[in-house]
């Protein structure tokens, strides 16, 4: 997340996975291989104001006590459903629009995480 920050999530049928570029070129790993994940999840959240010493251009996402919407992007679409978290202990709790849980495909999971306010396109 970012003011200036873009991301590009593409699937490749090759591979059925999800390959990420940022900046308008790939997003490599050292080893020189793309970064690729089998889900993407992106939890829409709010600006969190409760840190005294933050600077206002600071962007930190408001993740403890709090719920958003999503988009969970899995195989070659994408889905969109709700999440939420308790505690700081608690784990993150994911579910489509009509309230059932959301299961991830077993594999790697990114998770991207835009305020409320900024654009996310899905092309």
């Amino acid at each position: 997340y970012g003011g200036s920050a873009t991301a590009t999530w593409t699937f490749d049928r090759r591979i059925d996975r999800w390959r990420r570029a940022e900046a308008g070129g790939p997003h490599l790993l050292e080893n020189g291989r793309q970064v690729t994940a089998d889900n993407v999840i992106v939890l829409h959240t709010q600006r969190d104001l409760s840190f005294a010493d933050a600077s206002p251009s600071m962007l930190i996402p408001d993740l403890i006590d709090a719920s958003g919407s999503l988009e969970l992007f899995t195989g070659n679409r994408v889905v969109e459903g709700r999440w939420r978290k308790a505690g700081v202990n608690e784990p993150f709790e994911f579910s489509t629009v009509d309230g059932e849980p959301l299961l991830l495909v077993p594999g790697r999971t990114w998770v991207e995480i835009p305020l409320a306010d900024m654009s996310v396109r899905i092309r």
